[in-house]
């Protein structure tokens, strides 16, 4: 396969048949720039495109279809990445005022009161007020004769004039992430759902319903015991196939139809799906700084959604061997026989017949000496001619299913 014959089906709209013949060419042809910028177009794997991409840049620094995709890469890592600050907010426990900012009140605006930087919380929506060109230095230091916030960046305390050389970092609340409800919770936590009784009550059914089918299967594989049969009789068959050369009508995918077909139509079905990129699916973090701020953060996963990729699909004729009769033959004496073999026709023309497998079944009839239950066992020829009737075995019986595990007979001598 060639890049124009990947070309042909990219214009055709068969991407999927196009992306396929690129990928044998790029390997036969590892510096076509040309296929590896279509393979680029038709490719939805991420992966492969990163991949695709620095293959590209590597052949040509300059290629436009690999700085795009660069270019657009990166604008979405900044998109990412972009972040704003907000105060924290605190409320005053000596004169009850509340909502004071983190960063702006570091005393009660009210009474005066020293800020407890433990009591800092995020606020609500309507609550944010941001921080402009704010600097950050690092979490508080909490003064360790008066307790006082400070900046990290302070050697003495604010509130009384301790040094700060042996404060300690106030203590920063939890990241919070908001939930598909659009509401916040701790990172760690999971976001708070509606109960629903019925649908507890139908996960501890599907629980208990798990336990019983894996108790279930055990006991149907492996709760047996071993029982004395006694054989009563023999059964035997043999079956010889033949087939017919002929007109047969097939169907399967186009592109793997055998050479010899004929009468040929096609339709155009889905043969797969694809991921399409379909936007982004973005999630907000708040993280304290513990400066009197929270960073409020925007993480984005791109979102991709399945869609169908048609190809071509034929129905045809071919002309090929295929079972058209059988030849049985059946007893249930020790004297097992073929059936005779009679051709309408030998060759190779239509119509012309010829022998096809053969297959050979032998059964042991067996009864068990406890309860009488019944028993029909495949065996090997050699074992079926040489065991007589009242002959005596040993064999496994499920308990749940009262079958034989026929692989267990063992004969009594």
């Amino acid at each position: 396969m060639s890049f124009n014959d990947a070309l042909k089906f990219y214009k055709q709209g068969n991407t999927f048949k196009a992306h396929q013949l690129l990928q044998e060419v790029v390997q036969q042809e590892p510096k076509n720039e040309n296929a590896w910028a279509l393979l680029l177009k038709t490719s939805t794997d991420a992966q492969e495109q990163q991949r695709v991409v620095k293959k590209l840049l590597a052949l040509n620094p300059h290629h436009p279809a690999a700085l795009e995709y660069q270019s657009q890469h990166h604008q979405n890592l900044s998109a990412e990445s972009s972040e704003k600050i907000y105060e924290m907010l605190w409320d005053c426990e000596y004169c009850n005022a509340k909502k004071l900012l983190g960063k702006t009140h570091r005393f009660c605006p009210n009474c005066g009161a020293p800020q407890d930087a433990n009591a800092r919380y995020f606020p609500e929506e309507k609550d944010k007020v941001a921080v402009q060109d704010h600097q950050y230095f690092g979490a508080d230091k909490i003064c360790s004769a008066c307790g006082t916030a400070n900046s990290a960046k302070a050697e003495f305390c604010q509130q009384c004039g301790n040094s700060l050389g042996d404060g300690k970092a106030v203590k920063q609340q939890t990241e919070q992430v908001q939930g598909r409800d659009g509401k916040f919770h701790a990172i760690n936590e999971k976001p708070t759902e509606s109960k629903n009784s019925n649908g507890n009550s139908t996960l501890i059914w599907l629980i208990v319903l798990g336990i019983v089918l894996v108790v279930g299967l055990w006991a149907v594989l492996f709760w047996n015991k071993e029982v004395k049969a006694v054989v009563t009789g023999h059964h035997w068959q043999r079956i010889i196939e033949i087939e017919e050369f002929g007109e047969r009508q097939k169907e399967d995918w186009c592109n793997v139809k055998p050479s010899d077909a004929y009468r040929i139509s096609k339709e155009e079905k889905v043969r797969s799906t694809r991921k399409v990129a379909d936007g982004q699916e973005c999630t907000t973090h708040k993280i304290d700084k513990g400066d009197g701020t929270y960073a409020e953060k925007q993480e984005c996963q791109p979102r991709y959604r399945e869609e169908p990729v048609y190809d071509d699909y034929c129905h045809y004729s071919v002309n090929r061997w295929e079972v058209e009769r059988k030849i049985e033959t059946h007893g249930d004496d020790k004297k097992p026989y073929w059936g005779k073999v009679s051709l309408a026709k030998e060759g190779n023309c239509m119509g012309c017949e010829r022998e096809g497998d053969r297959e050979e079944v032998y059964q042991l009839l067996l009864k068990q000496s406890d309860n009488s239950d019944s028993h029909v066992c495949d065996v090997e020829q050699e074992l079926w001619q040489k065991t007589p009737v009242d002959a005596t075995f040993k064999v496994n019986v499920n308990l749940v299913t009262g079958g034989a595990h026929c692989g267990s007979l063992k004969l009594i001598k």
